[in-house]
């Protein structure tokens, strides 16, 4: 990405955050930012206006594995300048993290493709919920396990365990994954 922009001339602010979308006549024209170091304010005049800025995963803090800083401010950004935002439920995430012990809670475990051609994972009876999980989406693993979730299949914790071996069973204290 950093070679298309610079090719394309687009200069980018460094350690820079978007304050507010300047908006004239219900068409957005630009964004007030703010250099983080100084806290000098700069006025962004533009054309055309894209927002990317993460989303909010850490709103499901501490059962996600996205940054602190990833709050939906953009979000307010977008809807404060007319924007209509639709299917705000749809958020991205990585389907396998820590839930116990309470210490590492939140921490993340990676892709499906981390399991491994032998992950399984297992629900509280031991029984395996999911099979050859390394070639599967994210959505895909989120959809099963919570099916396996409405079935009553998660432990105490609310979590499943995931194994990387042809065989396992789970000892009584693990690290056990949502």
């Amino acid at each position: 990405m950093r070679s298309a922009v610079a090719r394309a001339r687009v200069e980018v602010l460094e350690e820079t955050y978007c304050a507010e979308l300047l908006v004239r006549d219900g068409e957005v024209v630009g964004a007030v930012a703010v250099q983080k170091t100084s806290g000098e304010p700069i006025a962004l005049l533009a054309k055309a206006t894209i927002i990317a800025a993460g989303g909010a995963g850490s709103l499901y803090y501490p059962h996600t594995d996205c940054m602190p800083a990833v709050v939906g401010d953009s979000y307010g950004l977008a809807l404060r300048a007319g924007a209509e935002l639709v299917d705000m439920e749809q958020v991205q995430f990585l389907p396998f993290g820590i839930t116990h012990p309470s210490a590492m809670l939140g921490a993340p475990c990676g892709e499906p493709a981390m399991a491994g051609p032998h992950g399984r994972l297992l629900n509280n009876k031991g029984e395996v919920v999911l099979e050859n999980i390394m070639p599967m989406t994210r959505a895909a693993v989120a959809r099963i396990v919570m099916e396996e979730i409405r079935r009553g299949g998660a432990t105490e914790h609310g979590d499943f365990s995931l194994t990387s071996g042809p065989t396992w069973k789970r000892p009584k204290e693990s690290l056990c994954l949502r």
